[in-house]
């Protein structure tokens, strides 16, 4: 009997400190609402439970908003990358980058623009010292047309071939002639009239 006694009394501690855990402790609200939620993950579900979006961090401090479509492939996503800088990306239904906006440390700001392949398109990007370059892109990921303007004002132009090498550069510096220049697929020069 003193057994049973014992026993109720430990099992009902236990019940006691497991409800205190879960309900009793005072809780952060303003009238019934909770001013602070935490978590590691927030998932949002439909209302058959698949998951359509979550707000996340991930162990390396990652911050990530993710919105899915019906079969969970990623359509947006707003982030915090692991050097603390932010990047959108918007998609094509196959989980491929159609739009990637980031911003380095640097001080660039980059833009890109994708295929259905997440591959062939158009990337800008702006240096934090004031050069721009505009760069289209094949098919196959690699450059072939880069138009720049450099820190001091000086525009170029520069036509990759498949293998991204360049074949043939025309810039424009201020106060001077043109550079023009034509390079074989080995890099050797064919051509040039520079100062």
């Amino acid at each position: 009997m003193t057994q049973v006694i014992i026993a109720a009394f430990v099992a009902g501690m236990i019940g006691g400190i497991i409800a205190y855990l879960l309900w009793g402790r005072k809780s952060n609200t303003i009238d019934g609402k909770a001013k602070i939620i935490e978590a590691e993950v927030f998932r949002l579900a439909d209302k058959n439970g698949k998951g359509r979006g979550a707000f996340t961090i991930s162990e390396d401090g990652t911050l990530g908003l993710y919105f899915l479509d019906n079969n969970r492939n990623p359509l947006i996503s707003l982030g915090l990358e692991e050097n603390g800088m932010p990047s959108l990306k918007l998609f094509h239904n196959k989980s491929k980058a159609g739009i990637n906006l980031s911003i380095r440390k640097s001080g660039e700001a980059i833009l890109g623009l994708f295929d259905k392949n997440g591959k062939g398109g158009l990337s800008l990007l702006l240096g934090g010292d004031g050069e721009s370059n505009l760069f289209l892109i094949d098919e196959n990921g690699n450059f072939r047309i880069q138009l720049a303007l450099n820190a001091e004002g000086t525009p170029g132009l520069t036509l990759f071939d498949n293998n991204q090498k360049p074949r043939f550069l025309l810039a424009i510096p201020i106060d001077k002639n043109p550079n023009l220049a034509i390079y074989d697929k080995d890099g050797k020069t064919i051509w040039k009239a520079m100062e």
